[in-house]
Order: structure tokens, then C-alpha cells, then sequence
């Protein structure tokens, strides 16, 4: 998970209000950016991982449905 692109806490609470009111262009724009999986930082909360990538969503759901970080 670590060498996964990501965004950084710092982007989340600068956007935060913007998340807040619609999160789809936001996570739109990472995938953009990032590509189909990324992880974002949120401040007190840990990682959270996104992905479009259905072969990967798979995988978690199916193989390794245990957190490792």
C-alpha cells in the first residue's frame, strides 16, 4: 500500500470544504492524476484506499479482506 500514489492530508483539508459539499470531482481529479488506485491521507482517521480498477477491487474483496498497512 505504501508504494501507492497518494494525497496528502494537507490537499484533503485544503479542499475540504469542496469534498464536503460534492466529493465526486475531487476523486475524480485523482484519478485523473493518479491513476485507477490511490490512497488518501486523512488527519486522525489513517489511509483510505479508492480504486475503479475492477481486477483489484476484486482481489481485496475475495484474497485479502485483512487490513495490513
Amino acid at each position: 500500500m505504501k508504494k501507492l500514489p497518494h494525497v496528502s492530508a494537507l490537499k484533503v483539508l485544503l479542499n475540504s470544504k469542496r469534498i464536503l459539499k460534492n466529493p465526486l470531482p475531487f476523486h475524480y481529479e485523482n484519478f485523473e492524476k493518479l491513476g485507477d488506485t490511490f490512497r488518501i491521507s486523512i488527519l486522525g482517521e489513517g489511509k483510505v484506499l479508492f480504486s475503479r480498477d475492477a481486477d483489484f477491487v476484486k482481489q481485496v474483496l475475495l484474497k485479502k479482506h485483512r487490513y495490513n498497512s
